[in-house]
This record gives C-alpha cells, sequence and structure tokens, in this order.
C-alpha cells in the first residue's frame, strides 16, 4: 500500500482523468497565457501582490514553473490524444521560460528585466516538480490508477 500521503495524489490524477481531455487542455493553455501575462506585464501591476519574504520573487518562479510542468504532465495523460514524452515537459518548460525571460529583457519601460536568476529558478522548478510528479504518478498506479493498455508511461 502506498505511503497515506501520497493517496491524495493518486485521487487528484484519477479525478483528473475524468476530466475530459479538451477541457485539461483548456487549463494547460490558460495557464501558458496566465504565466505570460504575469511575466510581461508591467512590475507595478504583478509585484503588488508578491508575499513579504526574502526572495519572493525567485519563489514565484519556481512555483509557477513547477506548477506548469505538473499541469502539462496531468494535460497530457491520456493514450487517445496527444502524447509527450515525460523527459520533454521540463525542456519545454524551460524554453519557454528563457523566451520570456528574454521578452523581459525587451520590456525597460515597465521596470522588467532579463534574470538568470530567474531562470535557475523557473528550471528548479521545472525539474524538481517533474521529479515529484513522476514518482507519484508512478505511485498513483500501484494505487489504482493503472494506465490502460497501450498508453505511454509517464516517467
Amino acid at each position: 500500500m502506498p505511503a497515506p500521503r501520497l493517496l491524495w495524489f493518486g485521487a487528484l490524477s484519477r479525478a483528473c482523468q475524468r476530466v475530459p481531455w479538451p477541457l485539461r487542455l483548456a487549463i494547460f493553455v490558460a495557464y501558458v497565457l496566465l504565466l505570460a501575462w504575469l511575466t510581461l506585464a508591467p512590475a507595478s501591476l504583478v509585484e503588488a501582490y508578491y508575499p513579504k519574504i526574502i526572495l519572493a520573487d525567485k519563489l514565484v518562479h519556481f512555483l509557477c514553473y513547477g506548477m506548469l510542468v505538473l499541469l502539462a504532465r496531468l494535460a497530457f495523460r491520456n493514450p487517445r490524444r496527444v502524447q509527450v514524452a515525460a523527459w520533454l515537459v521540463p525542456v519545454l518548460a524551460l524554453i519557454y521560460g528563457f523566451g520570456l525571460e528574454v521578452a523581459q529583457g525587451l520590456l525597460v519601460q515597465y521596470h522588467r528585466s532579463f534574470e538568470w536568476a530567474d531562470m535557475l529558478a523557473n528550471g528548479l522548478g521545472a525539474v524538481v516538480f517533474w521529479l515529484a510528479s513522476g514518482r507519484l504518478l508512478a505511485s498513483s498506479a500501484v494505487a489504482g490508477d493503472k494506465p490502460s493498455a497501450g498508453q505511454q508511461s509517464d516517467s
């Protein structure tokens, strides 16, 4: 039996499988667009909502790109739809993040700038959430969320 703390993820994974694929894809695309807007909007609009802790900006980058990877893994977890190799998910998230950081570098009039530290936070969030979600998806398969015949493994 899987650890009790992992049971919630198995339930979440099974619940996501019951959500129609077009809706899961729409949620993922909406999040991608939201992330672009948050990244490119004037800093004064976004930073007012950051938590008041040290390195809040880096924490936000870490969590946002982690969520991006998690939503991608859940959105593309269907054997009859588009399949994405699991290792490609964090790579594409890093490329997306790099593109948005470059775009930020062009928006100096909005007090935005390219930062390598943001790229590091994006990458760490993508990789950590990718590894964690891979383990959790594998453990949810043990808990009864087994892929159907012909479904590609997520790990």
